[in-house]
């Protein structure tokens, strides 16, 4: 299944699917969801995305995919040139997952949106992503919600804020950001002029 998949987007003539997850002609944008196709699939995908040059948008959100899959893709997008939205919600992957996409954010510079909701991320994720941000000038939208981030992740996240700008929405509903961490991102916005929204909605910020 993976090689046939791995050859058609490598040919560049299955790039997407229907509602029904079935595989259809679609321009730029390939459509994977809930299809649990886990490491092993994200391994063959990671393959295929280091070589190709059309694909823009890839959609893997409730794959089952862990740290060695995210691992795969991060290094894939370290050599990418033409990938702009990758979803990755609801997966397996936690800080080590995380990190190594972080670290290939530090040298992509066409991905503009990120979607990592419900994941198992943490603060240490969070922290070298943070370290990604302050370097990167390509993304504009990140999500992060239901990831189990403290403040030690948010105080790391508003440090990359004094520095970056690029990012417009910082997605962070439904973690464990309290006072601390709320506190230190608004510190850090009085210094970004780029972040349009950020979402808090759900932590444990008091009054």
């Amino acid at each position: 299944r993976w090689r046939r998949t791995a050859h058609l987007l490598r040919s560049g003539e299955w790039v997407g699917c229907s509602t029904s997850n079935q595989p259809v002609l679609l321009t730029r944008c390939f459509r994977l969801p809930c299809n649990k196709i886990g490491d092993q699939g994200a391994v063959a995908l990671a393959v295929v995305l280091e070589m190709n040059r059309t694909l823009t948008t890839l959609l893997l959100d409730d794959n089952k995919i862990g740290d060695e899959g995210a691992k795969m893709l991060a290094s894939a997008l370290e050599k990418n040139k033409a990938l702009m939205q990758l979803r990755l919600g609801n997966n397996k992957f936690g800080g080590n997952g995380a990190t190594a996409l972080g670290a290939a954010l530090e040298m992509n510079r066409t991905l503009t949106q990120l979607e990592l909701n419900s994941n198992k991320i943490g603060d240490k994720g969070v922290a070298a992503l943070a370290v990604a941000l302050e370097k990167n000038t390509a993304l504009t939208i990140l999500l992060l919600c239901y990831n189990t981030i403290g403040d030690k992740g948010a105080t790391a996240l508003a440090a990359a804020l004094e520095k970056n700008t690029a990012l417009t929405s910082l997605f962070l509903d439904h973690n464990g950001i309290s006072d601390e961490g709320a506190s230190a991102l608004g510190a850090a916005l009085e210094s970004n002029s780029a972040l349009v929204y950020l979402y808090l909605n759900s932590n444990k910020i008091g009054d």
